[in-house]
């Protein structure tokens, strides 16, 4: 039993024993007394509820700034190139406007990322493929949620495919499941510093989403320079391509090329004037033998001739002709008279040409008989019924001594004789008027028939036509010698006659002043004899 405390209570209070231990106290309540000494701390009470949260109080003031980061790596701002293609999760690119890679539904595991050329809208690309290089990266984002995507950094050499490119990359960071099949995708390459501005060129105007800001583009056509002032205009700056050049001087003659293939035959040429003949060539040596030909078919008579059973080569056969279709229907050989006539024209009355007996014929057929004829003469001699025209020359005795030629030397009519073209030649000089560049002799008498002069009906000139310096013969005098009209006869020739009425001068020479005379021997000498003049 526990030990009983000695409890005193003043007065006015009323004690109730409760039991168990417990009284209380009740008291009117009597002036309060001085408040006695604190207790010692009681044990600490369980915690209660936390009560509802108080009103925001104002901000504090700003504090300091803190030191400055170390500098990050290179941000996705440094896009070269941004594009949509479409996903495709079986790892083929050679679709147009197609992505994926080689592991496409496990895409962090992916070592090469593979594009096609062309964009998904259609846009060609590939200008951009063959820049990038080992060091660059590729961004690959769903395009409706940028928080699904992968980066990829460039190992290597990209490899064209012809239609796409693949390039071998390495996971950088990535978020998010792969893409369902056929899923725009955001596709943008980054280079590992900022974007150099580049010249770039094409046939016409640039497009809109081709090259970045800064860069140049020349059109190859117009000459025309465009720089690129918006994330899609081009604006023209300059025009590089100048004025037409002034015609050059011609260069110096190259070396002759080699010689080209043969060329296609020309047309046929006018024929040129027909050229003088020719020597006579050698005889040249004889041909090999022919292989035998087909010949003539055995058999046939009289009367019958070889006609053509075919148009095969050869395909002939014996065959009897009716009378009267012996030889074709304009030539004509009537019994009892030889000859053969040929008709320039079906229903001519009179024949072109005709060959009878020894004689050719020739005329302008039609009505006209004919009229001109070549005759065999005897041997080797024809004659000509009319005149004979030669297109070319007019030769006799061939290529011998004694050839003699008629013909036009550059338009002069010309005689010739011998062998040699140049030798002894007799041309016309002018209106009657015969000329020789070499000697002329007469072994008998030489006649003059010119026009008569003034000395006498005989007079003939000599040279000359009746001037002061021209010389007459007077063949009725018995030659007597005149110079010029109206003077005496110089020379006078009679038998055993011979009269000057000139003076006669003697130029000395190399004969030491003498006149020589080459008569016969004279007084019983021989040789000749000289006659002395005075100097």
């Amino acid at each position: 039993m526990a030990t009983a405390s000695l409890i005193q209570f003043g007065d006015g209070l009323d004690v109730t024993d409760l039991g168990a231990g417990t009284i209380r106290v009740d008291g009117s309540g009597g002036p309060a007394g001085a408040t006695g000494p604190a207790g010692p701390a009681g044990p600490t009470g369980a915690t209660g509820a936390t009560g509802p949260a108080g009103a925001t109080g104002p901000a504090g003031p700003q504090g300091d700034p803190g030191p400055v980061g170390p500098q990050g790596p290179p941000g996705d701002s440094n896009a070269a190139y941004s594009g949509t293609w479409n996903w495709q999760n079986t790892g083929d690119a050679s679709a147009s406007g197609r992505v994926s890679t080689d592991q496409p539904n496990v895409w962090f595991s992916s070592t090469e990322l593979r594009l096609n050329e062309t964009t998904a809208p259609g846009t060609d690309a590939s200008f951009y493929f063959a820049k990038v290089t080992a060091g660059d990266a590729f961004r690959v984002d769903v395009k409706a949620d940028a928080s699904v995507y992968v980066k990829f950094n460039v190992t290597g050499a990209g490899t064209d495919h012809g239609t796409w490119w693949s390039w071998p990359v390495s996971l950088v960071v990535g978020q998010g499941d792969p893409p369902t099949n056929n899923t725009p995708m955001l596709v943008t390459l980054l280079t590992t510093g900022p974007q150099a501005e580049q010249w770039l060129n094409g046939s016409g105007v640039p497009a809109g989403t081709l090259g970045n800001v800064g860069d140049m583009y020349l059109n190859d056509l117009t000459g025309d320079v465009y720089e690129k002032t918006g994330a899609s205009v081009w604006t023209l700056r300059a025009n590089i391509e100048g004025p037409t050049g002034a015609t050059g001087a011609a260069g110096a003659t190259g070396a002759p090329g080699a010689t080209g293939p043969q060329g296609p035959p020309g047309s046929t040429g006018a024929t040129g004037a027909t050229g003088a003949q020719g020597p006579q060539g050698s005889t040249g040596p004889a041909g090999a033998t022919g292989p035998a030909g087909p010949g003539v078919p055995a058999g046939g008579a009289t009367g019958q001739a070889l006609v053509k059973k075919t148009a095969a080569d050869y395909d002939t056969q014996w065959q009897a002709i009716a009378a009267g279709t012996q030889l074709p229907g304009d030539i004509v050989n009537p019994a009892g008279v030889r000859w053969v006539r040929i008709y320039a024209a079906a229903g001519d009355a009179q024949p072109a040409a005709e060959f009878r007996n020894s004689r050719l014929m020739f005329g302008a057929g039609g009505a006209s008989a004919t009229d001109t004829s070549l005759t065999w003469a005897g041997t080797a001699l024809f004659t000509v019924q009319n005149d004979l025209w030669a297109q070319g020359e007019l030769r006799s005795a061939y290529h011998t001594a004694g050839q003699v030629r008629l013909y036009s030397n550059a338009g002069v009519p010309t005689i010739g004789f011998g062998n040699d073209p140049s030798d002894t030649l007799l041309y016309r000089s002018g209106p009657g008027a015969l000329k020789t560049d070499g000697s002329f002799s007469a072994a008998g008498p030489l006649f003059m028939t010119g026009a008569v002069g003034g000395q006498g009906a005989g007079l003939r000139y000599i040279s000359g036509a009746g001037g002061t310096d021209s010389w007459y013969v007077n063949a009725a005098s018995g030659g007597d010698i005149y110079l010029a009209i109206g003077e005496s006869a110089i020379a006078i020739f009679a038998p055993a006659l011979v009269q000057l009425n000139q003076p006669l001068y003697i130029n000395p020479s190399a004969l030491g002043n003498k006149l020589v005379e080459a008569g016969p021997p004279d007084s019983g000498g021989t040789g000749y004899r000289a006659l002395r003049v005075a100097n």
